[in-house]
């Protein structure tokens, strides 16, 4: 949306610019001004800022030359412009060629603009009279290119608007517009486009506000309607979507990630094909996804306008950036830019109809690609063989070696590899990136990351029909754990540790944390393959004291009694040799649980491993454990703050992402159990709630539940203070005044007020406050935030905008939740 500011500037005459003149200015004057140059008659010829004036040789060559004039047509003109241009403001000026302004743009109010569009276009709507009916005339303070919008809605509507403002002369010929004396105040509406706020010397500063809150109306009509079903996500049925997409000759998807992959998989498959896709990361511009070009926005503006847009990974009409943001730029929703989950949900393929008509190359980890080679064959879909790029493994490949030189344009690469996990970040490294800079190094630019992804193979294993073929591999249950960080993760899973009929890894150890990838590939090799294969994980044991000799000696002799095993199989037979090191010899695993939580996998990928363990024979539960967001984000500052990053810019990039979780979202699987049980009960009324998770879990009470161990050793937890075990209530009832005031607390009961209400803690609903009432209460720094230290204001400020926006997002989705869930009570099962 543009935006308009006044800039501070000095005038010089073009005819006779001298840069030394200038510099002279510009050192009285504030550096951070303009020079406005104009010709001698007094018009716009450009202007001149001080650091391209430092950085040229003449003050002409400094110049800027661009300019818009201020007329009916003055948003699509400056709208063009910024399509274009790699500035982010542009001189104003009028009809007579006199400087007026300067534009800017202000992406956070798109949203009230594709609004309107759509409430202008649906005849059904209810309309600003039918949703204010209280108010006969409309007051419109200052311009924009919303308020400007609005007021022709109005209008068409036969509400009578009154405008103030300098800028709306350039329009109408008038500053200020009649009021009728017979219009009672109170049947005014007041809207002041551009806030009431004062304004910073520096247009950026503006971008610390929205005045997208100054038109809350137009939310609340367009709210209404979605309520009523009058707009709604879809715009029609599948199949008319189908029928569109099928006669477009430029279909584009947005992003290049799995899911995207998968869509184009999908209209692959019901003969539908695509012309590129579109990504925001400019390195993948260079190279190709299944023959088709990657491409930046910038480019689909350009050179695509008849195209229709596809993003595959959101849904919904009220909560969508993206949505806002093309439709915006002329791609509007269901017309030409689509959410194609508003539609259908999409199951992953493995590539079936990507893959069945091309030629193909693996490379990246030698057991992955072998086990990748076998499931496309299983699908009659032909491996050329393996390229070697990073010396991984020392198997023997099994697969014909490819060399770089017999790689054509027919062929995709594909690259099988696992990132690991580790708890010390110094550890890691991107394989992946590692692979892509190599193959480019050879000039292979068709090539897909597809299979590093574990849903991919948990795709290949869902439907397999005998994951336990073996009653002796064969649990009773198998438990995830899938508890947001500082949650109480440590201390549920050392409660379970002792008891007789839990298998659990207590340690939050590299191996642990990456047990889906080791099983996966060792599912592809011969038992007598698996321990030498072992042999190189042992050394990544850097967390742990690890017993290889035990460990091996168990799992040799579980090894002994087949020829190859599933990948569930495996991972019951890591959990026995696991436990068998720490003295626990299992003999009959179909009276055991298993309790497993890798530590640094996202939430939801260990929730999806569900599909991967489960089967007819085995269930499978989630338990999440959840905790009042306070106490969560208090833990998690703690956490950071004493690993010495108070000290860097580090903690601030980590409390801007802190704000986008916990997510109050999650999937659901068919036939898969939820236990809910929350941090403060479990510490307060221990063995009331352990008692009732053993009743659910069809195990004997045991009183070793009753203390925190860790392979059956009393274990002691640094909170970073001081040494805890057991039930300590200490977290219960710390609340971090270190680093929240009971403004900040409030704040958080805001904004993160789904979490609360979902789980039953206390919150305050969004819809209580006006937007731009919680746009100011938003804009107080948190007390937690004098840890960081800036290198510069500017840095800062980036900062701070940076933040803001995420609060924005946040809180507005939060109005969405409420939208859909406000009078409904939440369908938890708690403990």
């Amino acid at each position: 949306m543009i935006r308009f500011f006044d800039r501070e500037i000095f005038y010089a005459i073009y005819e006779t610019l001298d840069k030394n003149e200038l510099l002279t200015c510009f050192s009285r004057a504030n550096l951070d001004s303009a020079a406005c140059i104009v010709d001698i008659n007094g018009r716009y010829k450009g202007e001149i800022f001080y650091n391209r004036l430092l950085h040229s040789s003449t003050a002409h060559e400094a110049m800027i030359a661009d300019y818009i004039v201020f007329d009916e047509y003055i948003w699509e003109n400056v709208r063009q412009y910024f399509k274009t241009s790699d500035r982010k403001t542009v001189a104003i000026v009028d009809k007579d060629r006199r400087l007026i302004c300067h534009a800017y743009d202000e992406p956070s109010s798109n949203r009230e603009i594709r609004m309107l569009h759509e409430l202008m276009k649906e005849p059904e709507a209810l309309q600003f009279p039918d949703i204010f009916p209280e108010y006969q005339c409309v007051r419109i303070y200052e311009c924009n290119e919303l308020a400007c919008l609005f007021e022709q809605y109005l209008k068409s509507l036969g509400i009578k608007v009154c405008l103030f403002g300098k800028l709306w002369k350039y329009f109408y010929n008038q500053s200020v517009s009649e009021e009728t004396e017979s219009i009672p105040e109170y049947a005014y509406l007041n809207i002041y486009a551009e806030g009431i706020w004062q304004k910073g010397r520096d247009w950026v500063e503006n971008l610390l506000r929205s005045v997208s809150v100054e038109f809350e109306c137009i939310d609340q009509i367009y709210e209404a309607n979605n309520k009523l079903g009058i707009i709604q996500n879809a715009g029609g049925c599948y199949e008319i979507l189908l029928e569109k997409l099928k006669i477009q000759k430029e279909i584009i998807i947005i992003g290049t990630g799995r899911v995207a992959q998968d869509a184009y998989d999908y209209l692959k498959g019901i003969g539908i094909d695509i012309c590129c896709y579109m990504d925001y990361d400019k390195h993948k511009y260079t190279y190709k996804l299944f023959g088709k070009k990657i491409v930046s926005e910038t480019e689909v503006i350009k050179h695509y306008k008849n195209a229709v847009l596809l993003e595959c990974t959101q849904q919904g009409s009220l909560s969508n950036d993206v949505v806002d943001y093309f439709d915006y730029m002329g791609y509007g929703r269901n017309e030409k830019f689509f959410l194609l989950s508003d539609y259908i949900r999409i199951r992953g393929n493995g590539l079936f109809n990507l893959l069945k008509d091309m030629q193909i190359v693996l490379t990246g980890n030698v057991p992955l690609c072998r086990l990748l080679s076998v499931n496309l064959k299983k699908r009659g879909i032909a491996v050329l063989g393996y390229l070697e790029t990073l010396k991984l493994d020392l198997l023997d490949l099994e697969l014909a070696e490819v060399k770089a030189s017999d790689i054509d344009e027919k062929c995709i690469c594909l690259i099988a590899t696992y990132e690991f996990s580790y708890l010390d970040s110094k550890c890691r490294e991107n394989v992946v990136e590692k692979i892509k800079n190599i193959l480019i190094e050879m000039e292979i630019k068709n090539y897909t990351d597809y299979f590093c992804d574990m849903k991919a193979y948990i795709d290949f294993e869902e439907d397999i029909s005998f994951k336990y073929s073996r009653n002796w591999l064969t649990p009773r249950k198998i438990i995830l754990g899938s508890s947001e960080s500082c949650s109480g993760n440590i201390f549920f899973r050392e409660l379970l540790d002792g008891h007789p009929s839990i298998i659990t890894i207590t340690d939050y150890s590299f191996w642990n944390n990456n047990l889906f990838w080791l099983c996966i590939c060792l599912s592809g090799m011969s038992a007598d393959e698996i321990l030498p294969f072992l042999g190189k994980w042992y050394k990544k044991e850097q967390d742990v004291v690890f017993n290889a000799q035990a460990f091996c000696e168990k799992m040799k002799q579980l090894l002994m009694r087949g020829k190859q095993f599933t990948s569930q199989e495996l991972f019951v037979m890591f959990h026995i040799a696991y436990a068998y090191m720490y003295g626990r010899d299992i003999t009959d695993v179909q009276n055991m649980v298993i309790y497993w939580e890798p530590h640094i996998f996202p939430r939801s990928r260990v929730e999806d491993c569900v599909r991967w363990l489960r089967s007819e024979t085995i269930s499978c539960e989630i338990v999440n454990v959840v905790r009042n967001i306070c106490s969560l984000k208090g833990s998690s500052l703690k956490g950071n703050a004493l690993l010495g990053w108070n000290k860097n810019q580090i903690l601030s990039d980590y409390c801007i992402t802190m704000w986008c979780y916990p997510s109050v979202t999650k999937s659901e699987y068919i036939g898969v159990e939820r236990t809910v049980i929350k941090f403060e009960e479990l510490k307060c009324n221990p063995k009331e709630k352990l008692e009732e998770l053993c009743r659910k879990w069809h195990i004997e009470w045991s009183e070793t539940l009753m203390k925190t161990t860790k392979n059956g050793k009393e274990s002691n937890y640094n909170n970073g203070y001081c040494l805890v075990n057991n039930f300590d209530l200490g977290p219960v009832y710390n609340m971090y005044e270190e680093y929240f005031s009971e403004l900040d607390r409030l704040r958080m009961m805001i904004i993160d007020a789904p979490w609360q209400r979902k789980y039953g803690y206390p919150y305050l609903n969004v819809a209580d406050f006006s937007r731009r009432e919680l746009q100011e209460l938003f804009l107080k720094r948190f007390r937690f935030e004098k840890l960081f230290e800036f290198k510069s204001e500017k840095e800062e400020l980036q900062y701070r905008i940076g933040l803001l926006n995420i609060f924005r997002r946040k809180l507005w989705q939060n109005r969405i939740w409420e939208v859909i869930h406000g009078n409904y009570e939440m369908d938890v099962e708690y403990i």
